[in-house]
């Protein structure tokens, strides 16, 4: 699928997948080191998954995470020295250092509610979805959930309310093969979760989620397709997701997968992906090396940023929690 691609947007998804790559591995050695605390364990294996839909959708469009917030932060666009500074609980974060590694937002950038809640996420989304339709937006919601949350209510009701009301969003289920959660198998006829959308009449497909290409071609055409017809999609992406255990203290966590405790291959992704680039002479060995040097030279920067920046004030801490008054709220009729 990567014949339908162009070499520039290529060149781009690797850039993308090395800074999340190098990120994540320079927060495991920051928490290691005892610089970061609080951090009990960093997700690999979903990062196609955000490259691939956080480029099928457009700058307006908005993003509701999932765990593995940080990708989707980054395949957006964010801002290193912001991201940083959120993780170190510094006043120049995207939140002012209040919402640390987990659960950063960066509304400037669509990104919104990153947490370990899927499934409240989900009907986040629902909500942006039909804010979008109402005000006559355009936009398009990328909602994210997990095979583990699969099974809630909340996620069935949402979808329900998406098909009923013809609202613009993408349920993205983040099928994670080697978690323990439940399979489509244990209270389904079919084999997969994009079956379900037979039962609320909207499109659903399943995709190899650890393969960019393909990622990144299914988005494109059902979001294109979302924007044109207001119907939602189940878009179900299966993966091999490993944890890498951070919970023990300093150079003594465990470089395993916290669920069935066997090393984890934290590079299989962009390592395959790389050797699509080199086969297509996309890139060289020598082009891909400068981009690693250029990646870690500017996160070094972002952490140098982030240790000398202030700490907020305890006043501040609020500012990101209420708001003053609601405005633009629709007339009677508002679905009319």
């Amino acid at each position: 699928m990567t014949d339908q691609i162009s070499k520039e947007i290529m060149i781009k998804f690797y850039k993308i997948l090395e800074t999340i790559h190098i990120v994540k591995n320079n927060i495991s050695m920051l928490v290691k080191n005892n610089e970061i605390e609080k951090i009990k364990y960093i997700s690999y294996g979903e990062e196609a998954i955000a490259v691939g839909i956080c480029s099928a959708l457009e700058e307006s469009d908005i993003i509701i995470n999932t765990y593995d917030g940080i990708s989707n932060l980054i395949a957006r666009g964010g801002n290193l020295n912001s991201i940083f500074a959120e993780i170190f609980g510094k006043s120049d974060g995207y939140n002012n250092g209040a919402r640390g590694y987990f659960n950063i937002s960066a509304p400037e950038l669509g990104v919104y509610s990153a947490n370990s809640f899927s499934d409240t996420g989900v009907a986040m989304g629902l909500g942006f979805a039909l804010s979008s339709k109402l005000r006559k937006e355009n936009k398009v919601i990328a909602a994210f959930y997990n095979n583990e949350t699969a099974n809630e209510g909340i996620i069935h009701e949402s979808m329900n309310i998406a098909s009923a009301f013809d609202l613009p969003i993408l349920f993205v289920c983040k099928n994670s093969k080697n978690i323990k959660g439940p399979l489509p198998e244990e209270f389904l006829e079919a084999k997969e979760f994009s079956m379900r959308a037979l039962g609320y009449e909207i499109h659903g497909t399943t995709i190899n989620g650890m393969d960019i290409a393909s990622v990144y071609n299914s988005a494109k055409k059902i979001v294109k397709n979302i924007r044109e017809h207001n119907r939602p999609a189940i878009l179900e992406c299966i993966t091999n997701n490993y944890y890498e255990d951070l919970s023990s203290s300093g150079l003594n966590a465990i470089n395993k997968n916290i669920f069935d405790e066997v090393e984890f291959n934290d590079n299989s992704i962009i390592k395959n992906f790389s050797k699509i680039l080199l086969d297509k002479s996309i890139l060289t060995q020598k082009e891909m090396k400068n981009v690693k040097h250029e990646v870690s030279y500017l996160i070094k920067k972002a952490i140098e940023f982030s240790k000398s920046s202030v700490d907020p004030k305890p006043e501040s801490l609020t500012k990101f929690m209420y708001a003053d008054e609601y405005l633009n709220i629709p007339k009677q009729g508002w679905l009319s």
